[in-house]
């Protein structure tokens, strides 16, 4: 990958400053001119929208394990209030449906940014630069 340093985890034990250990689903880290950005991801797959109460727990490991940005995700929505509290506690909130679908034009736009060289690689002769039309979403 063009991008070096980035570290992604699921289901990761972080030890935070009263000396307990919370599970994060899904933990990445990147650093960037020197500074080290670090994201944890809450995942609520479940038929009921999440409550104000799982945020606000969620709230509370990430200011336990400090410096650490959170994310929820929810596949059905929020219960009122939840959403908004999640804002005002810098978490970003996120439903399904704010991601792109995962259709071949996605997924082929990651591949090349990631996996395939551009005019400003410098390497083997072996490289060849292959160019796929997908459809769009």
């Amino acid at each position: 990958m063009k991008v070096e340093g980035v570290v992604v985890g699921s289901s990761v034990l972080m030890t935070g400053k009263s000396g307990l250990q919370h599970e994060i689903d899904v933990y990445y880290e990147f650093v960037r001119a020197g500074v080290r950005h670090r994201v944890a991801i809450k995942c609520k797959d479940w038929k009921t929208p999440v409550s104000k109460g799982q945020i606000l727990e969620f709230e509370a490991k990430l200011r336990d394990v400090g410096n650490i940005t959170g994310v929820v995700v929810s596949r059905c929505g929020y219960q009122s209030g939840a959403d908004t509290f999640a804002k005002h506690a810098d978490m970003l909130p996120l439903c399904f449906d704010d991601f792109p679908s995962m259709g071949g034009g996605l997924i082929a736009q990651r591949l090349t940014a990631a996996g395939l060289p551009d005019e400003t690689y410098v390497g083997e002769p072996f490289w060849t630069i292959m160019e796929a039309t997908f459809p769009r979403d």
